[in-house]
């Protein structure tokens, strides 16, 4: 669900053909869906919905893969391969010991480079 929620332009068109296939988990995925459930005592039955959820949406997606034109790629990966698509850098490579490309004046190990910090 977080997911769902970082990507919610991406996820519009799932969202609004089948919003019941994400209500299942938004009810068992998030806070609030857990306290409704613990309420109703109702857990088994949003469970035993998973499976056909995720089918749902397995679907849904296939079918929109099949909407894109021969040739064209909308994602990392080849349709039909495990074989990623290669990248190329657009800006220079930052070494460990360049200055920080937010400007703080600092080494970029020191800075954005750090575990848990996001470029300023």
């Amino acid at each position: 669900m977080l997911g769902v929620a970082l990507g919610r332009e991406g996820w519009t068109p799932l969202l609004v053909s089948q919003p019941a296939s994400l209500a299942r988990f938004s009810r068992l995925g998030t806070g609030e869906g857990l306290a409704l459930t613990r309420k109703a005592g109702d857990a088994e039955r949003w469970l035993d919905q998973i499976v056909q959820s995720l089918q749902k949406i397995h679907a849904f997606w296939l079918e929109q893969r099949a909407d894109v034109p021969e040739g064209e790629v909308e994602d990392d990966y080849l349709f039909g391969t495990d074989a990623p698509i290669p990248h190329t850098r657009t800006a220079p490579k930052v070494g460990r010991n360049d200055p920080c490309p937010c400007g703080s004046g600092k080494k970029f190990k020191k800075c954005c480079a750090m575990a848990g910090r996001t470029l300023h």
